[in-house]
């Protein structure tokens, strides 16, 4: 079964909206499962259900865990997944971890957005 391309957009869009709302986690995560199941290759469901364990009581410890779980590391995976665990192991205070991989998005420089990310969580890793 082939689902529309524009409309799995408008489901991972939706998904985005509730992952960035308080108290919507657990629906971001069943429309990025459900988006992980007509499209299992699209890089965006890994970051999408990430962005919703995040945001839920496992928080971003569960978030890198599951990316990781999903082959996400610092040298394999899609850049704009590796940036967004880097932040995750940024924000469950993995420092070295987080560096790492960010260095590594950096160094591949094929994803400007992905590297934007990378490089303000290296920043993030400064302040702290």
């Amino acid at each position: 079964m082939d689902i529309d391309k524009e409309l799995l957009k408008d489901w991972i869009a939706l998904g985005l909206l509730a992952a960035e709302r308080g108290g919507m986690a657990d629906l971001a995560l069943a429309i990025f499962q459900a988006v992980s199941l007509a499209d299992p290759k699209n890089p965006a469901c890994v970051i999408g259900i990430g962005l919703a364990m995040a945001g839920s009581k496992g928080g971003p410890e569960a978030a890198a865990g599951f990316m990781m779980d999903q082959g996400v590391t610092a040298d394999s995976g899609e850049p704009m997944a590796r940036a967004f665990l880097s932040l995750y192991l940024a924000l469950a205070k993995r420092s070295q971890e987080a560096e790492r991989v960010a260095r590594a998005v950096i160094a591949g420089d094929s994803d400007a957005d992905a590297v934007d990310l990378a490089e303000g969580v290296l920043q993030l890793q400064i302040l702290r």
